[in-house]
């Protein structure tokens, strides 16, 4: 990479090199589980949704045992959609910091001032019903199946200082629930509960996590 990076205006240093690979191996390993474990969890609270996904996944992969290829993968638009709601519901990074290079100012007017730090919270974006309505908080995968996904969606950040490896992560979230929707059903767990009065419980540390620990139950669906 070093190498071919010669041929454009700045090449690669090892120490940027290193940071883009970890990156990579860091962030593109527990935000993807992390990403896993709420749509499962939230699949095990929406039987019709886990349903729909199924029969989805029945119609373009029905032996079971063929093995993924990405075209398949692409075929799976309500899955797409389902990941892109849980996304936004549970963002694995609900916060982000960006620093400014120079004075920025934003469509209100204000100016956010070079040599700033700004945090960015993706999860009131994500909950904002100016621009989701007011049925923000409701888990509707059905958001996202025209697919026109708005702007303000940004899991994975937006713009030039985007996730590298959002498409990375897509085909991997996808991959683990197809393998594991083929063969396992998922029903809501009997220590919690979970309604619109009365919502997941969640801790933030690096990530956002699930406090009881996205506990569900499994059934072999044979």
């Amino acid at each position: 990479m070093i190498e071919s990076s010669k041929n454009i205006d700045k090449a690669y240093t090892l120490e940027e090199l290193r940071e883009e690979i970890l990156v990579l191996a860091l962030a593109g390993t527990d935000t993807s589980t992390v990403g896993i474990c709420f749509t499962i969890l939230l699949l095990s609270q929406y039987s019709d949704v886990q349903e729909r996904v199924y029969k989805e996944i029945q119609e373009f992969l029905s032996n079971s045992e063929k093995s993924l290829q990405v075209e398949d993968l692409l075929k799976l638009k309500y899955m797409k959609a389902v990941i892109n709601e849980t996304l936004r519901l549970y963002p694995p990074v609900p916060f982000i910091a960006r620093y400014c290079k120079q004075d920025l100012k934003l469509p209100t007017g204000i100016i956010l001032p070079e040599g700033s730090n700004v945090a960015i919270s993706i999860w009131g974006i994500h909950h904002n019903p100016q621009h989701w309505g007011e049925a923000v908080n409701d888990f509707n995968p059905d958001r996202f199946v025209s697919g026109k996904i708005p702007k303000a969606f940004m899991p994975f950040s937006h713009g030039p200082r985007n996730c590298v490896g959002h498409q990375y992560a897509m085909l991997s979230i996808t991959t683990t629930l197809v393998t594991l929707l083929r063969q396992y059903r998922f029903t809501p767990a009997t220590n919690f509960t979970y309604d619109k009065n009365n919502p997941l419980r969640l801790s933030f540390d690096l990530m956002m996590k699930h406090v009881d620990g996205f506990s569900v139950q499994v059934e072999h669906r044979q």
